[in-house]
Parts: C-alpha cells; structure tokens; sequence
C-alpha cells in the first residue's frame, strides 16, 4: 500500500463519517451556502448544518470526493467526512486514487451506491504528518495542470452536441441545401398536393421553393403499437421507448412476442419512422428509424407514422422531429400528467414539416451524414484523450501512495 515504514489504519479511526440529511429538491441555485449532492458539481442551498474541513464522497450515482472548507450542506446520500486525525488534503488525493476500489463490488440492482461499513473499514496509508504535507504539495504543484486539461476535454461533448443540433436546424431550414437541384415547380406542387405559400407563412424563413406541410398531409394515417404484454424470449422483437435512441433503433435490452396475429398486425418495414408518443417531459416525442435490421413490432408508447414516402423522406423526417425545432414543439404541444407527458396522433399530425423536393431531401440527408460521422470522430478522440488524462492522473495519485513522490 506505499513505502515500507508506512503504518496504516481504518478510515473509520482517522475522521468522523456521517451523511447529509436532506434531500435534493431542498437546494436553491441561489442560495447562499454550497449543497454537496451526488452530483459532479456542487449547487446552492439557503442553510448550512456543517462548518469547517471536509471531504464529500458521493455515496451512489457519479462516484466522486471533494475537498471544502467552509458553511455547507449536503445530501442524504453523500458522505461527510470531518474531525481528521491526518491531513485532510492528503486524504482526499487517497480517497480519489482508491474511489475505483471502493466502488469495484458496489451494491445495488439500477443505482449503485457505497455501504457505509466498505467506507468505514476502508485501509488508509499512514506516512508521518511531515510526508503527508509533502505529498499534498508535490500533488498540488501537478494534478491540477492535468485536471485543468480534462476540465477543457471535458466541454468537447457539450460543443459537439450543440454542433449536432445546429446541423439539425440548418437541414430543416434549408441552409444546408445548395438551392441548385432541378425540378419542376408545378409538378412538385401538384404531386405534393399542396399549396406552396401561406400555409403557416411566419414559421420558417425557407428556400423560396420549399413546402410547409403538415404531417396529416403528408402520411396515410397514424399507428399505435400493441398493448399486449411483451416477455422475455419468443420469436420477434417488440420496440419500446427505450429502444429509441439518437434516431436510430437500439436493439439491446429487447422484449419479445411470440404472438402471429400481433406479429402480423404491428410488423415494421425498412424506413418507418417510430415517435415515442408518452415518457418522461423531456424525452416525449423523441424519434427514431427502423431499418429492417431484424424483423420486429413496436409497443403501445409508440406510433408508426405512415407517411408517404415517395414525397418525403423517412431520415428527413426523422432528422425534423428531432432538431431543436421539433424538439421545441414537442415541449409547446405535450400534455403533461404524473411524472409522464404525452402527444397523441391527432397532435402530432398537426406538425409542419418544412419541404423540399424527394431529391433535395435526400441531399440534405447524405450532408447531415456526413458532417454527424465528423462529430462522431472528433467524439471518438475525445474519449481517447481523456482515457489517456485519466491514466495519467490514476499514475501520479499510484506513485504518490507507493511513496514514489
């Protein structure tokens, strides 16, 4: 565990380990003191029940420790570690190398969280007071350059999805259209089977041939999934909510059905586009294509939108329902309930589908392909690079706690 001469003992002798007691819609983004949650980042809360030197361990969710000194409070699930009998500073810098594990046989089924007695009993190096205020400042004059590297890796994924929805905006208004594909106006016109202009003038500022639709004009009908309960093996897939993710069809923790006239009735072709029609505020409404990957049916949660696809595309259709544009309608439209929202057919076939030819569609779609596979490979680095942070800072925390330092 470090250097040879090093003694060593229980955390539970070296401080006092208590726990926060309230819970976490207590804290005002406001407030006056700082509320230590599971969360990365503390927040504010308008009362304090702890003062002076402490270390917070997040006790279940994103398992982490900070360090703070002052007026705080915290949630009923982070630990409270105070009264040392060490430097406090050199067991925090400890308790981050050993999180990993603390929290290797962590309980719990869906959220895994820290048993008090694994922290009580967990073994804690002992070099003399003199070692530890070296080890602190020779860990001080280095990690904080590495984390300060990590913390700017670390806005990568907000950029990227910012990048993302902002591809999504521009395909759906036509800035990522070059305006040059041949067609005939008329005939798209007529074949569309609407009228060009007015239909909701103000809504967009588009291309001056694009269509604005709704979608009940612009499919055949609208499908509700089975409501007959799926299990856990048979012989087709039956799509849920969760099953619905980034646009596309995720096809792990699957149900099944082994039930032909459902599997008949509820069968999905290559390019049907699913909307999630009830689930939690924020994620109503989110969208995805199946592909015809595998056979499969889909769930009660979800409507088949059976639009007309000689007229528009099913990926640029699925790219509209899940821009910010579409996303923003959702949260105007929904009707909201216990903890669940919802959009029914009637509502969602009152969405306007801004409208370019079948071509132009099919364009924009192979453009917001390809600039998503460039975020996709700037995200592929990223990890890479904080793999890479992260091994770096786990070998400077390892040679400090083997007395390497």
């Amino acid at each position: 565990m470090g250097n040879q001469h090093w003694n060593s003992d229980d955390l539970k002798n070296l401080c006092s380990i208590k726990t926060g007691k309230i819970d976490v819609n207590k804290g005002n983004p406001n407030g006056k003191y700082l509320f230590f949650t599971c969360a990365r980042e503390a927040t504010k809360i308008d009362f304090y029940e702890f003062e002076g030197e402490a270390l917070l361990i997040a006790g279940n969710g994103y398992f982490n420790v900070k360090y703070y000194n002052g007026k705080f409070n915290a949630y009923q699930r982070t630990y409270v570690l105070q009264n040392f009998k060490i430097n406090a500073q050199f067991l925090y810098y400890y308790i981050a190398h050993s999180l990993e594990y603390l929290t290797r046989d962590n309980r719990g089924t869906t959220i895994k969280y820290i048993r008090l007695p694994d922290l009580q009993n967990h073994k804690v190096p002992l070099p003399t007071l003199n070692e530890q205020q070296q080890i602190v400042e020779k860990l001080d004059a280095i990690l904080p350059k590495v984390r300060q590297l990590k913390a700017r890796l670390e806005k990568i994924p907000v950029l990227l999805k910012k990048f993302r929805q902002s591809v999504l905006s521009s395909a759906c208004s036509g800035m990522l259209s070059d305006g040059f594909i041949e067609f005939d106006e008329d005939d798209w016109a007529s074949k569309s089977g609407m009228i060009k202009k007015d239909l909701s003038a103000d809504l967009f500022k588009l291309p001056e041939h694009w269509i604005q639709a709704t979608l009940k004009e612009l499919a055949n009908g609208f499908q509700y999934g089975t409501s007959s309960k799926s299990d856990k093996t048979g012989l087709v897939p039956v799509l849920r909510m969760g099953n619905l993710q980034d646009g596309e069809i995720d096809w792990t923790d699957l149900k099944y059905t082994s039930d032909t006239s459902e599997i008949s009735k509820y069968a999905l072709e290559n390019g049907d586009v699913l909307f999630n029609r009830t689930n939690s505020p924020e994620l109503v409404g989110k969208t995805s294509i199946y592909r015809g990957e595998r056979q499969a049916i889909f769930a009660g949660y979800l409507i088949k939108i059976k639009h007309k696809k000689d007229i528009l595309s099913s990926d640029f259709l699925n790219l509209c329902l899940n821009s910010k544009y579409g996303r923003d309608w959702c949260k105007q439209v929904r009707t909201d309930g216990v903890g669940q929202s919802n959009i029914n057919a009637k509502v969602l076939s009152e969405f306007v589908i801004p409208l370019p030819p079948i071509e132009e569609q099919q364009d924009i779609v192979t453009r917001v392909n390809n600039l998503f596979a460039l975020a996709d490979s700037l995200d592929a680095k990223y990890k890479q690079a904080m793999q890479r942070i992260e091994k770096i800072e786990q070998s400077v925390l390892a040679k400090a706690f083997r007395g390497g330092l």
